[in-house]
Parts: structure tokens; sequence; C-alpha cells
């Protein structure tokens, strides 16, 4: 009754003749007004003055009225609680719209595309989901700024419509998903007004956005940076990220234990985890310049220990600590080993370890045969990082390219099947039957294997 008597006094108010210095209103808009008061909780609102009144509609908070049409509508804070109802479409002459953290959700952005007047739109709003593709039909639209946690999906390619959009910031939000490169490098930003920062992106969308951006000369548009951290993985003792783009454009600088730097490596993310810590990758792209990917700090859950074979002693010290107690009648640390990868089995003073009830293990005469094999520390119940054996040679010449000369080689033997080798320069030459576990060739490495010989890689 109450709803049926207010849709009454608008109609007075519209069709009846005017007050002096006061102008008639569209009905359409005014019952579009009060749809969204009633299905947003207005009675709640935190700016409602004169809403649902006999005043007329252009002082209602936050109305703007040009030549009878609701042409502005300024919402900020309301406390509003519920959904914006399709009769929204009927504001199509709006011309600017600002509505932010108003608790407002339902089909917004697609109601908004019906606006062919539309100059302005600032949205940040809870749940405004994915962009339509009918957002790209706006003929009139010079500036869009829509964030927020809610905003998700991709940027659609009828973006590329917008012949009249000159600022677009999406910024703080939850899109993802590949950028039309194209579309939007054909439309007119000025400086820094295309801007993309804190999404979810990585160089395998942005570095050929600003690929195209830069053949154009417009690189200045752009500002895409503090995109979120990307996941560290791990496995047997390496890690690695994916922070997409071309790889040979991308330069990974990993950390341990937040500020040490470990290691530079450009093209390839792999990083041999060598000592117990926290790593994590510091990504810049050649091209996509402006913004760097870090990731998620990762805790080892094994490093690599690498040997020669039958080599002197090789030292690994457990990162967990007893707490002043001894675990047992023996003492406060026990190592243990696992051929399997799985089972993990007590280990004593022998010919192959010395310390295997100390902080500190000494491996000795190890045998290549042994590749794979993990160690741990158990004390006071606790487990240390796992450490991993393998056996890297490494080619370090001495005048000859003869791959069979021992000299080469930094453990002073030939590589077996279960070593990794790996040449960082020079010129090698293999004229036997080689097989080795892996083969890294640097770049400028020239490695040529004898016609009548072969080469195997049986990781």
């Amino acid at each position: 009754m109450q709803i049926k008597l207010l849709r009454y006094l608008i109609f007075l108010l519209v069709y009846a003749p005017p007050l002096k210095g006061v102008a008639q209103i569209n009905i359409s808009d005014s019952l579009a007004l009060v749809d969204l008061y009633d299905s947003t909780n207005g009675a709640n609102w935190n700016n409602r003055d004169n809403w649902k009144t006999l005043y007329p509609v252009h002082s209602w908070s936050g109305v703007t009225v040009t030549n009878n049409r609701v042409t502005g509508l300024w919402m900020v804070g309301n406390n509003g609680n519920g959904i914006v109802p399709a009769s929204f479409t009927n504001l199509d002459g709006m011309v600017s719209i600002f509505m932010v953290n108003n608790g407002f959700r339902g089909n917004l952005l697609s109601y908004i595309s019906k606006f062919k007047e539309i100059v302005s739109i600032h949205l940040a709003e809870q749940f405004l989901g994915p962009f339509p593709d009918s957002l790209g039909y706006l003929p009139k639209l010079k500036s869009m700024y829509i964030y927020g946690p809610g905003c998700t999906g991709p940027i659609p390619a009828s973006f590329g419509n917008l012949t009249s959009l000159r600022f677009l910031d999406v910024s703080y939000s939850a899109h993802s998903g590949d950028l039309p490169a194209e579309e939007l490098s054909n439309l007119n930003f000025g400086l820094d007004s295309l801007i993309l920062s804190a999404n979810r992106y990585t160089f395998k969308e942005l570095e050929p956005l600003v690929a195209k951006f830069i053949s154009r000369n417009k690189e200045n548009v752009l500002v895409y940076d503090n995109q979120p951290d990307i996941p560290t993985s791990q496995n047997n003792g390496r890690a690695a990220v994916s922070a997409g783009g071309v790889l040979a454009h991308n330069t990974y600088r990993w950390y341990k234990d937040g500020t040490v730097l470990m290691a530079t490596i450009v093209g390839d993310s792999t990083y041999r985890m060598l000592s117990p810590g926290t790593y994590h990758a510091s990504v810049t792209n050649s091209v996509a310049t402006k913004l760097t990917l870090n990731s998620i700090p990762a805790k080892a859950s094994a490093v690599l220990v690498p040997l020669c074979p039958m080599s002197a002693p090789v030292t690994i010290t457990s990162d967990v600590t007893t707490f002043g107690f001894q675990r047992s009648l023996d003492g406060p640390y026990q190592w243990e080993q696992s051929v399997d990868g799985v089972n993990f089995d007590f280990i004593f003073d022998n010919a192959n370890f010395s310390g295997t009830q100390s902080r500190t293990l000494q491996l000795q005469n190890i045998p290549s045969s042994w590749v794979g094999r993990r160690y741990r520390c158990e004390t006071n119940y606790r487990y240390s990082t796992i450490f991993k054996i393998y056996f890297s040679n490494t080619w370090i010449g001495t005048g000859t390219t003869n791959w069979e000369n021992a000299a080469s080689w930094s453990c002073g033997t030939v590589p077996d099947t279960n070593t990794d080798v790996v040449i960082n320069s020079g010129n090698v030459v293999l004229s036997s039957n080689v097989t080795v576990r892996s083969l890294y060739l640097a770049n400028g490495v020239s490695f040529t294997v004898t016609p009548g010989y072969t080469l195997t890689i049986v990781p």
C-alpha cells in the first residue's frame, strides 16, 4: 500500500502542473530510483536526504537532473544491502555515475552498458563480476574507473570500440586472462591513463600488451605494477616459478631467507636449493620493465647436496637444533638415510658417515650409485630439512677439447651414468659412447659428438 501511494505521489509530481522553479522528471527515472531505494535497504542508507519524499527528485541526495532526466548519480558509502533491480536500466539518460562502497550487488555493469549517453563511470561495489561484452559499446564514454575484489574476469576485446575513451582504471581488482592488446592500443589514451595495477596478471598477459604499445610509441600510457605474488613450486630439491612471458626475456633472482641473493638466472626459473632455508624469486622482464613479480616464499622441503664420486668429506648441518635434552641415551641427534625416498633408517659412523649422532654429518667416499639418497636429522622428535645427494661434474678445460680427459673435469674423473654434467664455456668434443643423467650447456658453448658415437641422457 505504501509503495502504491508513493507511486501515485510521483505521478502527481510528474504530471501535475509544476511549482515555480521545480522541473518535471521522467516518470520511469523516478520509479527506477524508488526501486533502487527499496531493493537496497534505502531506509538505512547513510545519505538518503529527500529520497521517497514529495521533494523534487533533483533534491534527492546524490541525484542530478537535467532536462527532466536523471543524468547523474553520486553515492558513496551508503551502507546499502541488496541487489540493484533491473529497472535501473531505465536510467538511460545517465551521463555520470559514481557509486563506491555502497554494498550493492547485481548486474550493475550490464545495466550501465545500456546507458548510451554515459560519459563517466566510477564504480567500486562488492560484486560487480566480470565485464560484459556489451560494456564496450558506449559511444560517448570518456572515463571508466572500475575496481574492487569483486571485479573479475578478462577485459573484453569489445573495449576497442570505445573510441571516446581516454581513461581506464581497473586497478586493485581481480581481473585476469589475456588482454586485448591490439584493441586497447588503438585507443587514444593519455599519459598513465590505462591502469591495470594490482590485478592477477603475469608477464604472460602483460608482455604482449606492452610490446604492442611500444610498437606504437605509447608505452607511457600503461601502468601495470603491483601484481600479486606467484607460487613457488618445489620438486626434488629444485625451486621454480611460472611468471609467464618469453623465457629469454625473464631474469630470475633467487633469494634465501628474504634478503640473501643466491643466484641470478636468465631464461630458466629453476634453482637448486643447496642449503636449508626459505626461498623466493624476484622476476623481471626486459619488455614489461615496470613490473617485478615476486614469488611466495617457500621453506625448502629438500635441499640438494652436490658430490663428486668417492670425494673428500662433504658436510651437511641440521637446521633443527636440540632444546638441550637428549632424544636417547646415545645423544640429542640422530641422522637417518632413505634409499627409496620414502622410508628412513638410522645410520651410524662407518667408512661413509661420521657425526651421525651430532648436528653435523659428514659424507665421505660416496659412490655415484648412491645418487638420489636422502638424509635427515631427528632431534627432540622433530625432523630437519631433507638433504638429497646428487653428483655434479663441471667442465674446467685443461687446454684440450677431449671429453675423455679426466683432468678437464672438476671431479678429476670423466662423468658417468649417475652424473649431472655442466659445461659453462669452451669447446668440447665427445669421442666415446657416454650415458649421463643430465647435460647443461651454457650459451656460447661448442659441443660436438664425433660421428659414430652416442651421448645418452637418462635422468
